[in-house]
């Protein structure tokens, strides 16, 4: 029989308490738990450590609340913190405006394979129902399904997970950090995410493409591994030509290993977490 990893969730938030209560409340339902959820916090304010600090006492597994000052956006930094204080084999990866399905967890966690990561689905949540869901603060465990063009996305077909992850194919740009497990070992290896990524956009497919000049495989679980995401506007994206190039050039190079990486705060990963 297979063994299902050990599985760490990491949870990207920044100044939206409300999504973010909401998102752990659904990690709590999950029918396969992860070994701990790490909450990697890109300097907010005192009102979503308060947030945290009430949901560790109802939590069923460890919670730690990493956090350093604000100073931009710097995603990969806050990432590469929970990564290195993770005890789990295996790195699930959201943001804090995502709601779990119950069985993400599980599904992420029976499709892992060595030298493979993967990626899943996301459904958009109507500005509507995204009202209801953070009213509810995220007590909802069951969805029921928006219709869209894009349905299928809330569909759970266990049966059809491994028929598809060998027939859809798609490239990097298909990955996204807020859906996204990847071994431990191999982000250690390409040294995680790259910290000199300044401003939104792009450092998920720089890591995408560096785990693919290692050999590692990437999949994608379809009817599975479902998240929902709570609508919210655009972020400022000024950023963005500038970090597609930087990702995009690393097919050119072949980089596997950048310096300003997850390395940094490994000799610190004995500190469980840094409060405000």
């Amino acid at each position: 029989m297979k063994a299902i990893p050990s599985c760490s969730l990491i949870i990207t938030t920044y100044n939206w308490p409300e999504a973010l209560e909401a998102s752990v409340r659904s990690a709590f339902h999950q029918t396969l738990m992860p070994k701990e959820i790490i909450i990697c916090d890109d300097g907010s304010t005192e009102s979503t450590k308060q947030v945290i600090d009430s949901l560790k006492k109802i939590s069923p597994v460890p919670l730690i609340h990493m956090w350093h000052p604000d100073n931009g956006f710097q995603a990969s930094m806050a990432r590469n913190r929970g990564i290195a204080v993770a005890s789990g084999e295996y790195i699930v990866q959201i943001d804090g405006d995502i709601l779990l399905h119950k069985d993400f967890i599980k599904d992420h966690a029976l499709n892992a394979e060595p030298g493979t990561f993967y990626a899943g689905n996301r459904f958009y949540l109507s500005p509507e129902r995204s009202k209801k869901v953070l009213a509810e603060r995220g007590k909802i465990t069951q969805f029921v399904p928006e219709f869209s063009k894009n349905s299928w996305r809330q569909l759970r077909i266990p049966l059809l997970q491994k028929i598809m992850s060998r027939y859809y194919k798609r490239g990097y740009n298909y990955v996204i950090s807020c859906n996204l497990a990847v071994w431990r070992k191999d982000l250690i290896d390409i040294n995680g995410y790259d910290e000199s990524f300044v401003g939104w956009g792009y450092e998920d497919w720089d890591l995408a493409i560096r785990l693919l000049n290692k050999g590692v495989t990437l999949k994608f679980i379809r009817f599975g591994a479902i998240q929902f995401h709570i609508f919210h506007h655009e972020k400022a994206r000024d950023s963005v030509n500038v970090n597609r190039t930087r990702a995009l050039q690393n097919i050119k190079d072949k980089t596997i290993r950048i310096k300003q990486g997850v390395d940094q705060h490994l000799n610190n990963a004995n500190i469980s977490e840094i409060e405000l």
